[in-house]
């Protein structure tokens, strides 16, 4: 009995190559975007990597901002309030998501924001504020 549609498929297969061909192509790309789509998930549960993707994203985001706001940096500065606290909590999204693969990575919280105080002050640096 399974081999009726296993003839009528073969019959297909022959009569129009063609679309065979393209269905075959598309079943293909299918299992590829299938399999490509797990893969950020994969490397979303190990908290280092996903740490460090976080601190590139922050260092790019106080590199943009320190280098936006600088007037108002060097104000703020100038005024005797703490500059890189400012510009710290100017990355607020990018914070949050660090510090919780920090941790997650089995470092403490103090450390956590040490790093982020660390990169915020290397981005005043390069600015030279």
């Amino acid at each position: 009995m399974i081999f009726v549609p296993a003839l009528f498929l073969l019959f297909l297969v022959i009569l129009f190559p063609r679309f065979t061909k393209f269905m075959l192509t598309l079943f293909a790309f299918g299992i590829l975007f299938a399999v490509a789509s797990c893969v950020d998930h994969a490397h979303a549960q190990v908290p280092s990597e996903a740490m460090m993707r976080n601190a590139i994203s922050f260092a790019n985001c106080t590199a943009a901002n320190a280098e936006l706001e600088s007037g108002k940096l060097h104000q703020i500065k100038m005024l005797g309030g703490d500059e890189v606290a400012v510009l710290v909590t100017s990355c607020a999204p990018v914070i949050d998501s660090y510090v919780h693969f920090c941790r997650a990575s089995g470092y403490a919280e103090d450390h956590c924001y040490g790093d982020l105080r660390i990169m915020a002050e290397d981005a005043l640096r390069k600015i030279g504020d």
